[in-house]
């Protein structure tokens, strides 16, 4: 037995002690914490628990209790939390129970009982927040089984079947008021069960809604709207938690909450594939949603699952965590317009495919918050768009100069000079410049810019300030006065880059290898334009 932190005296952990029995002897009688779960344990009795009268919290679960005896409790009056969960109970105690009038969490699910009704005894529980009943053993769900609830104001209502489910009565929710509801039901044999459900939901508004292996062993293939009645449910988030999902039940999914007043969706762990018989439906181009979340699905499919990524149009918060996909298509984001925080950490991304430069981001993310991972570190960063504007010879004779600058400053994700990198080939008198130029005059006066050494000895200490910049926009070495008026046409380079830090090459607080592979690209572009068009 261990003291479980909490006052001495007053709580035991004998938690996986591989225990047959409850301890009694070794038990003090000013005990209010118990955990005694993950043992052996296969009988409560009276003797077992009686002199801790002091008992506020009890821990059965994960045991193989298949009895407690009727005045089991009958010491215990003050207890608030019990938990039975997977246990071998083949009936739901009621008169072991009825003397906890106290109890506020009661966990009893996952056990061998085929009933999940409850007795007049449940009407004196007027303190119970937290309630979990059903089992795998469960296949029917009556109109009157939870009707005692009706004047209790739950936090957590959760409800367990088996894969036989195959009975439903219209009104098992009717009166259930929680702010929380948790479903663990397969709906593989019986589909058209769903939307009964769901019937019986109308109106009522929870916190969470929360699906358990909504199809366990296979994939829905009928052609029933199985989410006809969402859109009138109300609940903050919707909770898919498991469960063989394809495309079709997710356009069922998506277009009932097109029209739904739902703000928040989470698809978990879900098994998503393809449907084998897909039919032509229309893309999902309406959704809107304060936060989607995608997390530990095998299939990046599900991005795309209508093979567009028009349902993302109206999301403000999107979370993909470990859908293994490596790189992020061009096509999405344009639909991600209205992305305030886009959070795609714990991926495959590589850095060099995070963002291609050929997409157009700038207008569809230009206020996101974004996170990635950058190999085996999760980096917070705002998403920086930087322009490198590379002066050279004959340029007064161009009209291409104020072309060039005009689209810099457009692709700066400000639409400013602020994220408009200058590098000067030969020194220049902004003095010179015919007054046309008034915008890059106004430039060369205000901002400070890099210049290109001309000798090869103090190159490298150039590539050293360039990537300071990159990481770092508003360190910059100061600028010196120049003197040559005579320039040449300009090119740019636009450039997406993510703030490091100056240990960038190398190895991260981790020790894992970071690679610089794209500043290095970046480098031989530029070399290829200093160098390659004198």
């Amino acid at each position: 037995m261990r003291n479980s932190g909490g006052q001495p005296g007053r709580s035991a952990d004998c938690k996986g002690l591989r225990l047959d029995h409850v301890p009694i002897t070794n038990l003090t009688a000013s005990l209010e914490e118990l955990d005694l779960s993950f043992n052996t344990i296969q009988v409560i009795s009276k003797q077992d628990l009686f002199k801790l009268s002091h008992l506020r919290v009890l821990m059965l679960n994960f045991n193989n209790i298949s009895l407690i005896v009727d005045d089991a409790f009958h010491g215990n009056i003050f207890l608030e939390n019990l938990n039975l969960f997977n246990n071998s109970l083949t009936e739901i105690p009621f008169k072991a129970l009825k003397p906890l009038t106290n109890l506020k969490v009661l966990e009893m699910s996952n056990n061998l009982y085929t009933q999940a009704s409850l007795d007049a005894s449940f009407l004196n529980f007027t303190k119970l927040k937290v309630l979990s009943i059903g089992g795998s053993l469960v296949n029917s769900l009556g109109s009157h089984d939870i009707y005692v609830l009706k004047n209790i104001s739950l936090d957590k209502f959760a409800i367990k079947t088996g894969t036989g489910f195959k009975s439903y009565e219209p009104g098992y929710f009717s009166n259930l008021d929680t702010k929380n509801l948790w479903f663990d039901i397969a709906f593989d044999k019986k589909p058209d069960m769903l939307p009964m459900i769901l019937k019986d939901l109308a109106n009522k508004t929870f916190d969470v809604l929360r699906f358990r292996n909504l199809f366990e062993f296979q994939y829905y293939t009928g052609k029933q709207d199985i989410f006809s009645g969402l859109q009138y449910v109300k609940t903050q988030l919707l909770t898919f938690y498991r469960g063989k999902f394809n495309e079709e039940v997710m356009r069922m999914a998506l277009v009932n909450l097109e029209i739904s007043s739902i703000k928040g969706l989470e698809l978990l762990l879900i098994d998503f594939a393809r449907s084998q018989n897909r039919t032509q439906g229309s893309s999902v181009t309406n959704l809107t949603l304060e936060k989607l979340v995608l997390s530990d699905i095998s299939n990046p499919d599900i991005m795309r699952f209508d093979w567009s990524f028009t349902w993302l149009n109206h999301v403000r918060q999107f979370i993909v965590w470990n859908v293994n996909f490596n790189s992020v298509p061009c096509d999405s984001w344009p639909e991600m317009q209205s992305v305030e925080l886009l959070d795609i950490s714990n991926n495959q991304l590589r850095d060099s495919y995070i963002y291609n430069p050929l997409c157009d981001i700038r207008n569809a993310l230009h206020n996101s918050e974004i996170f990635y991972k950058f190999p085996n570190r999760i980096l917070k960063c705002f998403l920086v768009i930087k322009v490198i504007f590379v002066l050279s010879r004959n340029f007064v004779n161009s009209e291409w100069c104020n072309y060039e600058l005009y689209f810099a400053q457009q692709r700066a994700i400000g639409k400013t000079f602020s994220d408009v990198i200058l590098i000067v080939k030969e020194p220049i008198d902004p003095t010179s410049l015919p007054s046309k130029f008034c915008k890059l005059k106004r430039m060369l006066n205000t901002k400070t810019y890099l210049e290109w050494p001309q000798q090869p000895t103090e190159q490298s200490f150039f590539w050293v300030q360039l990537r300071s910049v990159l990481g770092q926009p508003n360190i910059i070495r100061q600028r010196t006065t120049s003197r040559h008026s005579r320039l040449s046409s300009v090119r740019s380079v636009s450039l997406i880059e993510l703030p490091q830090d100056q240990s960038s090459a190398g190895t991260d607080e981790d020790g894992h290898q970071i690679s610089d592979e794209p500043s290095n690209r970046c480098q031989q572009t530029l070399e290829n334009l200093l160098e390659g068009h004198k």
